[in-house]
């Protein structure tokens, strides 16, 4: 029986995977969790071989979360499941090792088990809804690579949601959305929000 850990902030969403994955063979579910800090704790506690991490959570993403895991000398092979189909998500995912599939949560209950298997076999796994998707760089020439908390951030900027609603959406600090949404200017050398906008329609991080 191969140990597993669910990582999710949303309680019914967690307890549906769980409940999909239990019916598959050879997997035993050995704890659940809502943050990375719970990741990273269960992964010490378990030593799972496989681990459903959500891209968004209270106290990072998961990409942060499987890289401390990684770095923690911690093997787990990881599926990162998520509601983001922006390229650049995509692409963040795809540069930490340990994540070897990426399932949208729309398409969980087709693709999961898909993802198991090829994971559990070693290869990877990419939804069929976004496995046609060309992954964008995430360098820009006014600036350096955007972080996956600051992509996610600049696609809820773009999408017109106010920095109180961002926060409360993702569990932060109106302080410290402030202090994303100053980092992604400097980076990008954005002088309005309108820039922002701008660069991530161009980006493809919200349609046009």
């Amino acid at each position: 029986m191969i140990k597993t850990v669910v990582i999710d902030d949303h309680a019914l969403v967690r307890s549906g995977l769980v409940r999909l994955l239990r019916g598959l063979p050879d997997l035993d579910i050995a704890a659940e969790g809502a943050t990375c800090a719970d990741a990273l704790a269960l992964a010490r506690q378990h030593a799972p071989g496989l681990m459903l991490i959500d891209f968004s959570l209270r106290d990072g993403d998961g990409v942060e979360a499987a890289a401390a895991i990684r770095s923690a000398g911690i093997e787990t092979r990881v599926i990162l499941v998520t509601m983001y189909s922006e390229p650049f998500v995509l692409a963040a995912a795809r540069r930490e090792p340990s994540i070897l599939a990426y399932v949208l949560k729309d398409d969980a209950f087709e693709d999961l088990a898909q993802a198991v298997r090829a994971v559990i076999a070693g290869r990877k796994f990419l939804s069929p809804t976004i496995a046609g998707e060309v992954v964008l760089a995430t360098q820009d020439s006014a600036g350096g690579a955007l972080t996956p908390r600051e992509i996610e951030v600049l696609s809820l900027i773009a999408r017109g949601e106010t920095g109180n609603e961002i926060a409360k959406r993702l569990g932060l600090s109106a302080k410290t959305v402030e202090a994303h949404r100053a980092r992604i200017r400097d980076k990008l050398g954005a002088a309005s929000t309108a820039d922002l906008v701008r660069y991530a329609v161009r980006k493809g991080l919200v349609p046009p």
